[in-house]
C-alpha cells in the first residue's frame, strides 16, 4: 500500500466573490504494482474506495468531511491502483486554514 495522503486545498467557485470560501478535502491511499501480486478484484477496489472514504473522515477536522458522504474515484495505473475521496466544505475557518490566514 502506497502511503496515504491528506489534503486540503482552497476553491474559488465563484469567481468575483471572495466572501463565499470553499475547500476540497482530499484522501488518497493505493496500492502500488511491487505490493500486489495477484489481479485486483472488484471486491479489492471496493475495500479500497471503502478504505479512502473511511480515512477522509478520521483524519480530518472538518465535520464536512466527516459527515458528507465523500465522492470517491477509484484510478487504475499500470503501476498500480489508487483511491481518491473528495469532500467540498464551505467552512470559512478550513478556507482560512487552507490558504494560510488566520480568522
Amino acid at each position: 500500500m502506497t502511503d496515504p495522503m491528506p489534503l486540503s486545498v482552497p476553491l474559488l467557485v465563484v469567481p468575483g466573490e471572495p466572501d463565499r470560501h470553499y475547500t476540497v478535502h482530499v484522501y488518497r491511499v493505493g496500492w502500488s504494482v511491487p505490493n500486489v501480486s495477484v489481479l485486483l478484484t472488484d471486491d479489492d477496489l471496493a475495500r479500497l474506495e471503502d478504505n479512502a472514504r473511511r480515512c477522509l473522515r478520521a483524519v480530518s477536522e472538518c465535520i464536512a468531511a466527516e459527515l458528507s458522504d465523500a465522492d470517491v474515484e477509484v484510478i487504475k495505473h499500470p503501476v498500480g491502483v489508487e483511491a481518491v475521496a473528495r469532500v467540498l466544505c464551505d467552512s470559512d475557518v478550513c478556507a482560512a486554514a487552507t490558504e494560510g490566514i488566520g480568522l
